[in-house]
């Protein structure tokens, strides 16, 4: 049966590269304790999407 509900810890922080900030950080799983590193707020969002087994929808998909 799947979980209804998951908790996670975010960790965040800015970056200088290239002379631009950017945003890196670590989402870490409070159940499992597994900890993962990404590189962007998109990054981010793709590894919350993993996490809880989502499927993104595809690139023009106008379903909702």
């Amino acid at each position: 049966m799947p979980q209804n509900e998951q908790a996670f810890i975010l960790h965040i922080w800015r970056e200088k590269s290239n002379g631009a900030f950017i945003w890196r950080g670590s989402l870490t799983d409070a159940h499992s304790g597994q900890k993962t590193y990404f590189q962007s707020l998109p990054g981010l969002m793709e590894l919350i999407e993993k996490f809880l087994g989502v499927v993104p929808p595809q690139k023009g998909d106008q379903s909702k």
